[in-house]
């Protein structure tokens, strides 16, 4: 579940519940330089607008995150691509 929560109002503003892409993976969110919120499931990178109307699934990737990954996260680098483990292996998803 993403979430929008206004501190002035303390209340819940925007809420998608169930995006269906997957089981999402820890330290997975981050903004991407474009102002849309990155996030990475064991089966795709997804992103969202920043008022959380519109989710897209923007990358599939076929041999699915491992689960004990997420120590790493889902950093953008200096080049504004993200990049985060998988198994042995470093991915990069290019913006």
């Amino acid at each position: 579940m993403l979430f929008m929560f206004r501190l002035g109002t303390r209340r819940i503003e925007r809420a998608l519940p169930e995006l269906g892409l997957g089981h999402h993976c820890y330290q997975c969110l981050e903004w991407g330089p474009d102002g849309r919120l990155y996030g990475l499931t064991r089966e795709c990178v997804f992103s969202a607008d920043r008022d959380l109307s519109e989710v897209v699934r923007e990358a599939d990737y076929p041999d699915h995150a491992a689960g004990n990954f997420y120590r790493f996260g889902m950093p953008h680098g200096p080049d504004g691509h993200f990049y985060f483990a998988n198994g042995p292996r470093l991915m990069r998803f290019r913006l």
